[in-house]
């Protein structure tokens, strides 16, 4: 068995259906019970597109720049 085989994903990536912008949250942070919004614009309507074990694996489809000290998705 190698490492890390059975251990659970530590992120969940979500995309949202109405601005399109991709979220990444911790996945033992997450209500299943309730309901999951978009952190940019507070709508319902996103999917789970994924987890993964690795944040770069998150951020890998989009591109970054960095504004006052924050990262911004720009594409």
């Amino acid at each position: 068995m190698k490492v890390g085989e059975n251990m659970e994903k530590e992120y969940l990536i979500l995309k949202c259906k109405k601005c399109r912008k991709t979220t990444f949250v911790l996945y033992r942070e997450v209500d299943f019970n309730g309901f999951l919004v978009c952190s940019h614009c507070n709508s319902k309507s996103v999917k789970v597109v994924g987890n993964t074990d690795d944040a770069r694996e998150c951020m890998g489809h989009a591109v970054y720049k960095r504004e006052k000290g924050a990262l911004k998705q720009i594409r």
